[in-house]
This record gives C-alpha cells, structure tokens and sequence, in this order.
C-alpha cells in the first residue's frame, strides 16, 4: 500500500473557504462609492513608486499561508537501537524513505501553522542484515501484517514555536507533542524539532525523540549471537517538504 494513501492530506481551503459574514455582505452590496469611482480615482495623478511595485510583488509571491508535502525522494525516517553483537557494541540502524505528511506553514503566525498526520511504512524498513530486517517486519513490529504496516504519529500541540513572521532563511526551533502509534499502541510523545525555510516552495527539518519499546507491547528475543538489547529506540525523522500547488 502506497504510504501517501493513509494520511488524510490538508488543504488551505479547510478553514478559508467559508467568508466572513460580513465580508459576505460587502462583496454582495457594493457601495455607492465602490459602483461609480469618482474621476480622481480612474485617473491617479501618481505612478506608483518602485518600491511600492516591488512590495506589492513580494507579496504576490509571498503568500501568509502555504500547503507542504513531505516527499518520499528527499525523506527518511530511521530507528536506532543499542545492541551487543559478538561482544561488540554496536548501533542498530534502520531506514525507511517512506514517509507522508502534509504541513501548512503561517509565515505570518508559525504558531498557527497545522501539521497533518505523519505515517512511516513499518514494513520497508530496513537495516544491514536481511534476517534483522525479516524478524521487525514477522516478530517485532508485525509489519507483515496490514494492520500494523505504518507507524504513524498525530499532532496535537506545537511547544515554543515562535509568532513572529518568518520569511526565507529562517531556522526555527521547536517541539511538536502528539500521539504516536506502533503495532497498534499508543502513547504521548514530544519530538524536539528543526525547520528551515529553504525556499518560498521547500522546507527541510529534522525531528526525533526516544521511546521504551515495551511502552508499545514490543519484546524482542535476541539471538544467541547477541548478548543484550537495549530498552530505549530513538526515532529520528529527516523530512523535505515541497509547496503544493491547490489552484
């Protein structure tokens, strides 16, 4: 199953589409004014400066409100895990470019921007060993199974993250708290997180955050070649969102 399938996108029209009642009645019964422009109005004395030309054109292009996708091209979500193989510690890595999620992004407000929910194929993860990767999808996770294919996360409250308008460039700190689910438990969590507006159409950002693996009902046998495993797994999320185009 396409991973972009199970998450519910967002649209700027979601809370824009309805107008404001009285705006409603301004658009419907335009004013003597608005119905005859007087002479000076159809004719301006002044060519607008150029510096108002280059504001107003800022603007055009500088929308207050913006829909992002994450695309899977660009993205990857990872797991880490401590684990004594041999005798040896190591840090066990696994990966998945299958990630989804829809961002709007209020560069005049931040703290009001909407994060949709956010899902990862369990099931297309993958470390350094085939045998690893078949006992997460048949024993650990259960990714196998249709019902617990995707990890996914829902948002409920950003933390810290600042109102003042942002523009290119900007680099902001924050933490988004929510609802994460793996093999059909749930539980809360905060991510710390990193987003840099890259461009007016890309943003990049890195989220993670660390979980006890028994929180989600999740045991792991460890193999005679592997003396211990960690309690801790540390979810790491790089993501590129790229703007989307709803006209």
């Amino acid at each position: 199953q396409d991973v972009g399938n199970v998450v519910p996108t967002l649209s700027l029209d979601d809370d824009s589409a309805e107008p404001t009642a009285e705006t409603t009645e301004e658009m419907a019964e335009p004013t003597e004014e608005m119905a005859e422009p007087t002479e000076e109005m159809a004719e301006p004395t002044e060519e607008p400066t150029e510096e108002a030309a280059d504001a107003e054109s800022a603007s055009a292009s500088s929308p207050e409100r913006a829909l992002f996708r994450i695309t899977t091209d660009e993205s990857e979500a990872r797991f880490k895990i401590d684990e004594t193989l041999v005798g040896n510690e190591i840090v066990v890595v696994g990966t998945t470019n299958d990630i989804a999620g829809d961002i709007i992004v209020n560069f005049a407000n931040p703290a009001e921007s909407q994060l949709g929910e956010v899902a990862v194929s369990a099931r297309t993860l993958k470390t350094d060993e085939e045998f690893r990767n078949q006992s997460i999808r048949g024993r650990i996770l259960l990714s196998s199974q249709d019902e617990y294919e995707f990890i996914t996360f829902a948002p409920t409250e950003f933390v810290s993250l600042t109102s003042d308008p942002v523009s290119v460039g900007d680099t902001l700190e924050f933490e988004i708290t929510g609802n994460l689910t793996i093999r059909g438990n749930t539980n809360t969590v905060t991510f710390p997180t990193t987003v840099t507006v890259v461009s007016a159409d890309r943003i990049e950002g890195f989220a993670t955050t660390d979980v006890l693996y028994s929180d989600y009902g999740i045991t792991i046998q460890a193999p005679p070649t592997v003396s211990n495993i960690g309690d801790v797994v540390t979810i790491e999320l790089d993501f590129v969102a790229l703007l989307v185009d709803e006209s």
